[in-house]
């Protein structure tokens, strides 16, 4: 089936073509011969054959002459976009502030000790955060007393045990808050205390070995030994590091605080969120141990 301006096209010009095919093949001067007397034959028993012939050369003309693809010849001669080009964004500064797993204890205070005396000499005027460990485990009551003026913004704490109990990190506003934050602590123990029983119930039932049963059991302990600890947090001697913000006068005075172990301080132009802090437990003396205690 021909489009319907197909049709149109063939009623119009393929007489005027036909017409103009004979007239010009009426003219041919070439001598007669078998394809010339073919060639007229042949146009004047079919016009629309002629016409038909005529317009395909039109096309093929027209095509040649304007290109096929007009809107592809538009889009590669278009002005290219440039977007602008930003910068790439500075690294994010950060720091680790505290001894490194399996380091000397000896070597670290010393460190500690002359980056303090450094900031010093670099940081008047200015304040930075520092890392604050303390010499034995200490409740809400005696921080106050030590760290009384200075802005805390964290804590570490633990209950002292030969258990495997956990170091906790709470941030603060201020020390008003800590033990709000102790009885939180204990009631997340409840919960673990619940999830150990029925954990051990468990094993027990499904006849797994005894050092699995017997890690589990520890574990149970712990969390009761957890829960009714930070459940007291007046009688809770559990903290053993606290992060502050100070001036360089204000962390030498706490450096000199016989409940002090030792101030670190961190990078003044390094923010609180870049920081990671590896808090020192009292009784690690000698090498700090493989254990894990950073926390940002």
């Amino acid at each position: 089936m021909r489009a319907p301006w197909l049709r149109r096209l063939d009623d119009r010009w393929l007489p005027r073509w036909a017409g103009t095919a004979r007239r010009l093949t009426g003219r041919l001067r070439r001598p007669p011969g078998p394809t010339r007397q073919l060639t007229r034959s042949a146009f004047e028993r079919e016009p629309a054959l002629a016409g038909s012939i005529a317009s395909v050369l039109v096309a093929a003309l027209l095509v040649a002459v304007l290109g096929g693809d007009r809107t592809a010849d538009r889009g590669s001669a278009a002005t290219p976009v440039v977007e602008p080009s930003l910068p790439p964004a500075p690294p994010a500064l950060s720091a680790v502030i505290g001894p490194a797993r399996g380091a000397s204890v000896a070597t670290y205070l010393v460190r500690a000790a002359y980056d303090l005396r450094h900031f010093g000499d670099i940081g008047s005027g200015r304040v930075t955060f520092a890392l604050v460990d303390l010499r034995s485990y200490s409740n809400p009551g005696d921080l106050a007393t030590v760290f009384d003026g200075v802005q805390v913004t964290q804590v570490y704490a633990r209950v002292p045990s030969p258990l495997p109990t956990g170091v906790h990190k709470l941030p603060l506003h201020s020390l008003d808050g800590l033990a709000a934050s102790m009885r939180g602590i204990a009631l997340l123990t409840r919960t673990g205390v619940r999830n150990y029983r029925i954990a051990l119930k468990a094993l027990r039932a499904g006849h797994s070995s005894r050092g699995q049963v017997r890690v589990y059991h520890q574990r149970l302990r712990a969390q009761r030994v957890e829960a009714r600890a930070y459940a007291n947090p007046a009688g809770c001697r559990c903290v053993f590091a606290v992060v502050v913000q100070a001036g360089i006068d204000r962390l030498a005075a706490l450096a000199r605080l016989p409940a002090v172990r030792v101030v670190d301080p961190a990078p003044p132009e390094v923010p609180l969120g870049g920081l990671t802090f590896c808090p020192l437990q009292p009784q690690v003396t000698t090498t700090v141990p493989a254990v894990d205690t950073c926390a940002g």
